[in-house]
């Protein structure tokens, strides 16, 4: 597995090694790749039937942080992560990268970040995996929208198909992030 590091400092773009052969190819999904001491313990996955799906910007605070592992099954999104730790040199900065299923390209998301996506074909189907459990007490998140951050998502703010409670965050000038950076 090769582990590619993105401009935010922790945020990770992982590529799978895949043996094909003729009955078909195997991914092998998660390998420590330079990571140890990080073991996931939870797994969802989410099918959003509509392009413009809009999911987050959220994330866990302590002592419920965790570190998050996204892919795309089927279909193709915009995955989102802001760092959001006090003192890094990329606070308040994004990343954005298209993971598609047929890339079985990973977005590692260490703690300290918000995480948000956007899905760009029907039927796309997310894994997410994650090192830590959460609860609804400990989640938070960032307005998708926020025109500080100014994520250029794929979709019209009057388009996006949003729940309810991620209509609701505040903007990140609104947050007191419990995150510091550690270098």
């Amino acid at each position: 597995m090769d582990a590619i590091d993105l401009p935010l400092p922790g945020l990770k773009l992982l590529r799978p090694r895949v043996i094909a052969d003729a009955m078909g190819s195997v991914t092998e999904v998660w390998r420590d790749a330079g990571m140890p001491g990080i073991h996931f313990v939870q797994e969802e996955v989410c099918v959003s039937p509509t392009p413009g799906t809009v999911r987050g910007l959220r994330f866990q605070s302590p002592p419920e942080a965790r570190h998050e592992l996204v892919m795309a099954l089927t279909g193709s999104m915009l995955a989102v992560a802001v760092d959001i730790r006090r003192g890094s040199p990329t606070f308040g900065r994004f990343h954005a990268v298209k993971i598609q299923g047929q890339g079985r390209e990973m977005l590692f998301i260490p703690s300290g970040f918000a995480h948000g996506s956007c899905t760009l074909e029907p039927d796309t189907m997310v894994m997410n995996r994650f090192a830590g459990y959460g609860s609804a007490e400990h989640e938070h998140g960032i307005a998708w929208d926020d025109p500080v951050l100014g994520i250029p998502w794929p979709i019209p703010a009057g388009e996006a198909v949003l729940s309810a409670a991620d209509r609701k965050h505040p903007r990140l000038a609104k947050i007191r992030t419990p995150f510091v950076f550690k270098g």
